[in-house]
C-alpha cells in the first residue's frame, strides 16, 4: 500500500533512543527537575502560602496515619475521593513532624515525577534529551494558577497527571494497567481521560479489534473488577471520620460523578468560547491573573497583557498545519511519536472541554483544578508538530513561544520567592493557632475553614469543631467531654473584646 505522504518523508520519531536515559541527557534531565522544583518549593517551605481547611483534613489525616490512630481508605467523611496521598505523606510526618512542610513536600516530588517521566517518555520516542525538554516546558514551568493547584494538598490535583503518565507507560501492561486505572479512578475520576485516550487511539491503529487487542482489554477489565471489590471490601474496615470510627459503605465515584455533572446548553456555549477568549491562557500563564484570585496569599500576578492572542495565535498555526498534514498524522499512527502526541492532546482536550461543558456556572480560577490535565495539550500538540512537520521555521516558532511562556512563567515564581524571602506571608489563621495556645485555650468552635485549620496548625492541641460540616468524629467527643471549657471562635465582634489575632475574636459559648 502506498504512503499518503510526500516521497522521503521521515518524521523524527526514527532516531533510535535507548530505553534509559544517556548520560548526555541527565544534564537535560536535571534542568526539568530544577524548573519544577522551583516552581513548586515556594508552596511547601512557606506552607501556609496557600492553604486552607480542606488541605489541613489531608494532613490529619497523613497524621492519624503516621501515629497509627487511623487507616482511612477515602477523605474523612467523604466516601468516594480514594486517599492514597496520605499514606505517601505519612512517612514526611514521621521525619518533619505534622507541619505544612510535611504536607506538601510529597506535592513537590510528586510534580517533578510528572515532569522527569514525561521527558523520559518523549526521549523513548526518539527526541533528542534537549528537544524533550523544550517541548515539555509548559508542563515543567507552568502557570502561577496552575501551579498553586498542582500544590494543593487534596489529594487529587497532581495525582491524576502521575496516573496520566503512569498509564501510558503501563498501557501494554494488562493487569497492571487494569490495577493502576481503577485505583486512579477512585483517586479522581479524570484519570477515565487517559483510559479514553488509549482506548481511542488503539482503535485507529487497529489493535483494539486484534486478537491481542481484546485479549489485553479483557485482561484490563478483569483487573479492574477486581481492584474495585478489593477497594470495597478493605473500605468496610476503614476509618471514615477519623479515629475511632468504621463504615459498612464503601464509595461511588459514579454516583458522585453523576451528581456532580450539569449541562447547561446555553452555558456550556459561553464557556467553551470562555476557553479561547481568556482560561486557556489563564491555565497556561499568559493571560494576566493576580495570584490571590487562587487562593494564594500574594500581592504577585502571572501573565502579560497582550502575551494570550500571540501565544493563541502560534498554537492556532500549530493546530492548523497538523490538521492539514493529516495524512502523514494518519500514516505514522503507529509512530511512537504520534501516539504520544495524540494521547497527551486527548487527555488534555477532554479535561477542559468536559470542564467547560459540565458546569451550571461560569470558569472560574478556584475550580482549575478540575482542568488541570489540560497543561498536557500543547506538549502534545507539540510533539505531533515534531513528528509530521517538514517545515523548520513552524517548529522553530512553536519551539520559541513555548521558550518565551517558560520565561513569563517564571517570572511570577522567582516574584513569589523574593516575596517570601524578604516579607514572608502569615494568615490571620495561621497566627491564631498560636494565639489560642498562649491564652490556654485547647478546646473551641468555629466555622469549618477555620476550625480543620487550627487543628492541624497547632498539631490537635487545640481540639476545633466545625459549626457547618463536622469530618472528625473524636473532636465532638472530645468537646462534648470538656463542655464548660469550650469557647467560640468567630469573625464578628462579641461582649466588646479586642480582636486575639486580626478578624477574630474569642467568645464564650451561647447554650442552645
Amino acid at each position: 500500500m502506498t504512503s499518503p505522504v510526500e516521497p522521503g518523508f521521515r518524521p523524527l520519531h526514527v532516531e533510535q533512543t535507548p530505553a534509559t536515559p544517556t548520560r548526555a541527557a541527565w544534564p537535560w534531565m536535571l534542568a526539568g527537575a530544577a524548573m519544577v522544583v522551583f516552581r513548586t518549593l515556594p508552596y511547601a517551605w512557606w506552607g501556609t502560602l496557600a492553604f486552607d481547611a480542606d488541605q489541613a483534613v489531608l494532613g490529619l489525616m497523613a497524621k492519624h496515619i503516621a501515629e497509627f490512630r487511623a487507616l482511612p481508605v477515602y477523605q474523612y467523611a467523604v466516601s468516594y475521593v480514594l486517599i492514597l496521598s496520605a499514606y505517601v505523606i505519612a512517612p514526611f510526618m514521621w521525619l518533619l513532624g505534622p507541619t505544612p512542610l510535611a504536607l506538601k513536600l510529597p506535592l513537590v516530588l510528586m510534580n517533578t515525577a510528572v515532569g522527569l517521566w514525561l521527558i523520559v517518555l518523549m526521549m523513548r520516542t526518539g527526541l533528542r534529551p534537549g528537544v524533550a525538554v523544550l517541548l515539555a516546558l509548559p508542563v515543567l514551568m507552568t502557570s502561577g494558577v496552575t501551579n498553586a493547584g498542582l500544590m494543593d494538598a487534596l489529594g487529587m490535583t497532581v495525582e491524576p497527571a502521575l496516573f496520566v503518565v503512569a498509564l501510558w507507560s503501563l498501557r501494554r501492561m494488562p493487569l497492571a494497567f487494569g490495577i493502576v486505572a481503577t485505583v486512579g479512578f477512585q483517586v479522581r475520576e479524570f484519570v477515565a481521560y487517559a483510559v479514553a485516550a488509549i482506548v481511542l487511539l488503539d482503535v485507529c491503529t487497529g489493535m483494539f479489534a486484534s486478537r491481542d487487542g481484546w485479549r489485553d482489554w479483557s485482561m484490563s477489565a478483569l483487573a479492574a473488577v477486581g481492584t474495585r471489590g478489593l477497594i470495597a471490601a478493605v473500605a468496610r474496615f476503614a476509618s471514615v471520620r477519623g479515629p475511632d470510627t468504621w463504615t459498612t459503605a464503601s464509595g461511588d465515584n459514579l454516583a458522585t460523578l453523576a451528581g456532580a455533572f450539569c449541562f447547561a446548553p446555553a452555558q456550556a456555549v459561553s464557556n467553551v468560547m470562555a476557553l479561547g477568549e481568556w482560561y486557556l491562557g489563564l491555565a497556561w500563564g499568559a493571560t494576566r491573573t493576580p495570584l490571590a484570585d487562587a487562593a494564594v496569599h500574594t500581592r504577585v500576578a502571572q501573565g502579560l497583557d497582550g502575551a494570550w492572542p500571540v501565544l493563541a495565535t502560534v498554537l492556532l498555526l500549530a493546530v492548523l498545519r497538523v490538521a492539514w498534514r493529516w495524512r502523514a498524522v494518519w500514516a505514522h499512527r503507529q509512530a511512537s511519536s504520534v501516539q504520544l502526541g495524540a494521547f497527551l492532546v486527548l487527555v488534555g482536550v477532554q479535561s477542559v472541554a468536559v470542564y467547560a461543558v459540565s458546569r451550571c456556572g461560569p470558569l472560574a480560577v478556584l475550580t482549575i483544578r478540575y482542568a488541570l490535565l489540560g497543561m498536557f495539550l500543547p506538549t502534545g500538540l507539540a510533539l505531533l508538530t515534531w513528528s509530521v512537520e517538514q517545515r523548520a521555521s513552524i517548529r522553530h516558532l512553536l519551539g520559541a513561544s513555548f521558550v518565551a511562556l517558560a520565561a513569563l512563567n517564571a517570572w511570577p515564581h522567582a516574584q513569589l520567592w523574593h516575596e517570601q524571602l524578604t516579607r514572608p506571608s502569615l494568615t490571620n489563621r495561621a497566627q491564631l493557632g498560636a494565639a489560642l495556645e498562649a491564652r490556654g485555650i485547647h478546646y473551641a468552635r468555629s466555622d469549618y475553614w477555620t476550625a480543620y485549620y487550627v487543628a492541624f496548625m497547632t498539631r490537635e492541641r487545640v481540639v476545633m469543631g466545625s459549626d457547618t460540616l463536622s469530618r472528625i468524629d473524636v473532636y465532638e467527643r472530645l468537646l462534648a467531654r470538656h463542655e464548660h471549657e469550650v469557647v467560640r471562635i468567630t469573625t464578628d465582634r462579641c461582649d466588646g473584646m479586642p480582636a486575639i489575632v486580626p478578624g477574630y475574636y474569642v467568645c464564650p459559648m451561647v447554650a442552645p
